[in-house]
C-alpha cells in the first residue's frame, strides 16, 4: 500500500498484513490471536510452527526481505511477471516445517543465499548489493545471535538482558534502516 500527502509528493510505502488485526487491550501488550496467519513464503522463519509465537514487529522486518528476494527473482522492472522460478519452489511447497528447514538454509547456508541470488532478474542486480545482501547478513547474524540464546537456555543460563522483540538488539527498524542505507527517519 502506498500513500501520498500531496500529488507532489514521493510515495510512502506500508507493509501491512489485514488478516493479523485484531482487537488489542492496553493492559495487554500481545497480539490478539495467538494462530498463525499469513503466506508461508512470506512468513518469518520463527513464525512457521504449529504453535508460533507472539507476532513481533521483527517478524514484519524479516518478511519484507523474503517478500524482495521472491519479487526481484519472479518480476521484471516493469512490473510483469516472469515464469515462476523453481529456485524458491521450496519456499512454497511441503509443510511449514519444510518451508522453515528452506528459509533458514536460505539465511545460513552459503550456497543456498548464492543459488537463489544468482537467479535475481538482470535488472535487479544492483540491488543485491544495495538492499538484499545486507539485509540477509543482518538476519543471519539475528539467526546465529537467537541460537546461540536457545542453547544458553537449554543449558539453563537464561541470557541477561535478552530482548524478545529486537532479538537480543539484533532485529530493529534502525538496524533494518541502516542496512537499506536509509535514514530511519523518513517523511512518510
Amino acid at each position: 500500500m502506498f500513500s501520498r500527502d500531496k500529488p507532489s509528493d514521493l510515495p510512502c510505502g506500508i507493509l501491512n498484513d489485514w488478516d493479523l488485526t485484531g482487537k488489542a487491550s492496553v493492559s495487554h501488550n500481545t497480539a490478539a490471536s495467538r494462530r498463525r496467519t499469513g503466506t508461508p513464503p512470506f512468513m518469518a522463519i520463527d513464525l512457521l510452527t504449529d504453535d508460533p509465537p507472539p507476532h513481533l514487529y521483527r517478524h514484519d522486518l524479516e518478511s519484507f526481505l523474503y517478500i524482495l528476494v521472491w519479487a526481484v527473482v519472479h518480476y521484471e522492472s516493469n512490473g510483469q511477471e516472469r515464469p515462476r522460478n523453481s529456485i524458491l519452489e521450496n519456499w512454497t511447497t511441503g509443510d511449514l516445517v519444510d518451508i522453515q528447514s528452506q528459509k533458514m538454509a536460505y539465511l545460513s547456508l552459503a550456497h543456498a543465499f548464492s543459488a537463489i541470488m544468482g537467479a535475481i532478474t538482470p535488472a535487479f542486480k544492483p540491488k543485491l548489493s544495495q538492499w538484499i545482501s545486507p539485509l540477509h547478513l543482518m538476519f543471519h547474524q539475528y539467526k546465529k545471535t537467537q541460537e546461540a540464546k536457545n542453547v544458553a537456555v537449554l543449558l539453563g543460563r537464561v541470557p541477561e538482558g535478552w530482548d524478545e522483540e529486537t532479538a537480543g538488539g539484533t532485529i530493529s527498524y534502525e538496524h533494518f534502516m541502516k542496512a537499506l542505507g536509509e535514514s530511519p527517519d523518513l517523511d512518510c
